[in-house]
């Protein structure tokens, strides 16, 4: 007789997920594929060059609507952003000179 009789088979056991952990700009590596961000958290330079917020913080698909903008980390660790459901009149910060410890250039695709 196993020591086992009598009790739940460990594959039907849904265990609970971590806590969800809020993920930020900086933190994206090329596996997460692709996230949402905020409009707030982008701004262009002098050249119209496409910087965002390393400590801007990230969202899944269920917050397209509040975070249009979405984002993906590159396997060559560049990111990639592409608009999308952005009013005509949006309007983007002007940085005349980003600081690289503050924003992280991206790429508009």
């Amino acid at each position: 007789m196993s020591d086992e009789s009598g009790r739940m088979p460990e594959a039907y056991i849904d265990e609970p997920e971590p806590p969800f952990a809020q993920l930020k700009v900086e933190d994206l590596g090329p596996g997460h594929g692709e996230v949402f961000i905020g409009v707030d958290d982008v701004a262009v330079d002098v050249d119209r060059v496409c910087w965002v917020l390393r400590d801007a913080p990230v969202f899944g698909g269920e917050f397209r609507d509040v975070a249009p903008l979405l984002l993906r980390r590159t396997r060559d660790l560049g990111y990639e952003l592409r608009m999308g459901g952005l009013p005509e009149g949006s309007s983007f910060t002007l940085i005349p000179t980003p600081d690289g410890a503050t924003w992280v250039r991206v790429e508009v695709v």
